[in-house]
């Protein structure tokens, strides 16, 4: 099990990523801080289909792999 993230930057969003952007969360919020915007750090679980056992609404299975919804993890609106 493991989890997928993505960040949003004033509607543009950036590629999935498969570790926690830690730096580049910094980044966005130290440019936010200075120029404004909006960005959102999604994430996503990412497991096997064994999970459809606990949870088998709103969830993607592709091959293998199950996919949740994406939900929000931080927001910054400055």
């Amino acid at each position: 099990m493991t989890h997928q993230y993505r960040i949003t930057v004033n509607g543009t969003q950036g590629q999935v990523l498969d570790a926690l952007p830690s730096q580049q969360w910094s980044h966005v919020a130290d440019v936010l801080e200075a120029r404004g915007g909006y960005a959102t750090l999604e994430r996503r679980l990412v497991t096997d289909k064994s999970f459809l056992d606990f949870q088998p609404d709103n969830v993607i299975a592709l091959g293998e792999h199950v996919f949740t919804h994406w939900e929000m993890f931080a927001e910054l609106d400055l």
